[in-house]
């Protein structure tokens, strides 16, 4: 069964880490990726962050998959270089790796 993604998506296949290293050689805008998988300790480990923008709501929604869990805290050397306050209690932090 084949793959299905969107219009505004590429299915990678092979070695991930290789492909969006060439991608992000490329011209054009931002290379976003939502959520918590397993694909942040890949880019992690290869240097292809740039930046992380971490949306805090405050709304209790049980348990779920932390931020960074399967991450080697090793790889995890970032700094806060902003923050982004909302009428409603959100907030938005935006932090590079050092």
């Amino acid at each position: 069964m084949a793959a299905c993604v969107t219009w505004n998506a590429s299915l990678i296949a092979g070695d991930v880490a290789a492909e969006l290293a060439n991608i992000k050689k490329q011209p054009g805008a931002n290379i976003m990726k939502y959520g918590v998988s397993d694909l942040d300790r890949t880019l992690l480990a290869h240097k292809l962050v740039d930046e992380y923008h971490l949306w805090i709501i405050p709304k209790c929604v049980g348990n779920g998959k932390h931020a960074f869990q399967d991450v080697d805290p090793a790889l995890l050397k970032l700094e806060l270089v902003g923050t982004h306050r909302f009428r409603n209690g959100s907030v938005i932090l935006n932090y590079a790796p050092r």
